[in-house]
């Protein structure tokens, strides 16, 4: 506004409307607020959805973990159950023969042997978890440590009327000897008790390019497409004839896929039901 004198005794007054800077400023207000409340709910949609990102691997591993302990504890519930019962019996008369209580004697002396063995494939898969599972690679035959594998366990081939077969050709590559002949023992271990009575286990092992490729199949009952997907879940067993009468521990092919996927390989199956199973192993070649 702006006041003139005009010596007359009278003022000249003139002023322009602010209505045009208050319409700006509540334009500018309006749109701050809007602004700012967008840019606080952007702010926590991308915040919940960092923060599920972060979140879910972490979530993911304790579930994992939470699952492990829990089929770690059934699984030693039993044997120690068992052994707990049997050892019972022996007690209950200290006066009677060993013979006489035979057969509880081999019964506890079988869970404990086989707790020995659950308790050290799971102390390998809590070690590989906290990258404790260093390998020592080093230059390596695979086909030759087959070989070795092969003729070892013909034995007990021979034992369950399986015959053992081997197509094997010298294979280098960088390897954990320890671990594969471990790998090895696995897959052939695993074919020989599912391999249909008086059956065939075929073991295969050759380069392949860049590649050195393992293959171990049986003629046994095979395994559902469903069931392969979790073949190599900690403890999972596909089915009936897949139980813990088998004498197995659930593990041995989770430590199986560790170490293929320790030495940059890849394991899978293939099988159908009534079609036996094949376990191909593909790792790099030095």
């Amino acid at each position: 506004m702006l006041v003139v004198d005009l010596d007359d005794g009278t003022f000249l007054v003139t002023g322009r409307s602010l209505s045009s800077k208050q319409h700006q400023l509540e334009t500018l207000t309006t749109v701050t607020i809007l602004g700012g409340g967008v840019a606080i709910l952007a702010a926590l949609v991308s915040g919940w959805w960092l923060a599920g990102r972060t979140l879910g691997p972490i979530r993911a591993v304790l579930e994992s973990q939470r699952r492990f302990v829990s089929d770690a504890s059934h699984e030693l519930r039993t044997p120690l159950a068992i052994a707990r019962a049997n050892t019972s019996l022996l007690l209950e008369d200290p006066e009677a023969t060993v013979e006489s209580r035979l057969d509880q004697a081999e019964a506890v002396a079988s869970e404990l042997e086989h707790l020995g063995v659950l308790v050290a494939d799971l102390t390998t898969l809590a070690r590989a978890d906290e990258g404790r599972g260093n390998l020592l690679l080093a230059p390596m035959d695979l086909g030759a440590l087959a070989d070795e594998v092969v003729r070892d366990m013909s034995a007990l081939a021979d034992v369950r009327g399986t015959r053992l077969e081997s197509t094997i050709s010298p294979s280098s590559m960088q390897g954990d000897t320890v671990r594969l002949r471990q790998l090895l023992m696995i897959l052939v271990d695993n074919a020989l008790k599912y391999a249909a009575p008086g059956g065939i286990v075929r073991v295969r092992c050759q380069p392949q390019g860049g590649h050195v490729e393992l293959e171990v199949s049986d003629d046994g009952a095979g395994i559902s497409e469903a069931d392969q997907k979790h073949i190599f879940d900690r403890f999972y067993r596909s089915d009936s004839e897949r139980t813990r009468s088998k004498g197995g521990t659930g593990l041995g092919l989770a430590i199986g896929k560790w170490i293929v996927e320790a030495h940059g390989g890849r394991i899978t199956v293939e099988s159908a039901p009534g079609k036996g199973t094949t376990f191909r192993v593909r790792l790099a070649s030095k």
